[in-house]
């Protein structure tokens, strides 16, 4: 490697680590993510494997400091790395993210997360055939909580669709609660 590309990984290395310290000091800690879901689709409910299929739509909202930008990148600006906890491996998402410019020191950044697969949740039969079972989509961050704070945004309360309410069908008799 010569003296030259050297000197050009170095540069393009302290600007990446300029970038990160800028996304870092964007935000104010802890950050405050405001989440709503969305019960799109409820599918099976396997009581034996303990998990459900569903559609979900998932609105974690932000604020950070960097109104200098109009879009969002999730490699480079701050990101606090969320994810569902109860997902199994079936799961396919598809992530998009919006950037809404408030005023001339802050931005709000929407994530909008479609999740569709089965979900595990524990299955507790103990007044069979009259057990009532709640479905549960669990949201967590793999940052520490000293750096993020998930809360449930009271502007969009999470909801499930009407049409939702109709369509669930399984081959068990089951009614949905809210």
């Amino acid at each position: 490697m010569s003296d030259s590309d050297s000197e050009k990984k170095r540069k393009n290395s302290d600007e990446s680590d300029s970038d990160d310290e800028e996304a870092v000091n964007s935000v104010q800690w802890p950050v405050q993510i405001r989440i709503s879901i969305e019960f799109l689709s409820i599918g099976e409910v396997d009581t034996l494997n303990e998990k459900f299929h569903a559609e979900v739509r998932i609105i974690s909202k932000w604020f950070d400091n960097r109104s200098d930008k109009k879009k969002y990148d999730r490699k480079k600006d701050w990101n606090p790395n969320l994810f569902i906890e109860n997902a199994m491996h079936d799961v396919k998402e598809k992530i998009k993210h919006k950037a809404i410019i408030l005023d001339k020191e802050r931005r709000e950044i929407t994530e909008t997360r479609l999740a569709k697969g089965n979900f595990w949740e524990r299955i507790e039969l103990q007044n069979f055939p009259l057990d009532t079972q709640e479905l549960s989509i669990t949201f967590a961050s793999k940052l520490k909580t000293s750096q993020v704070s998930l809360v449930q945004n009271q502007k969009k309360i999470s909801t499930i669709y009407f049409e939702t309410l109709h369509s669930f069908r399984d081959q068990q008799k089951w009614k949905v609660r809210w």
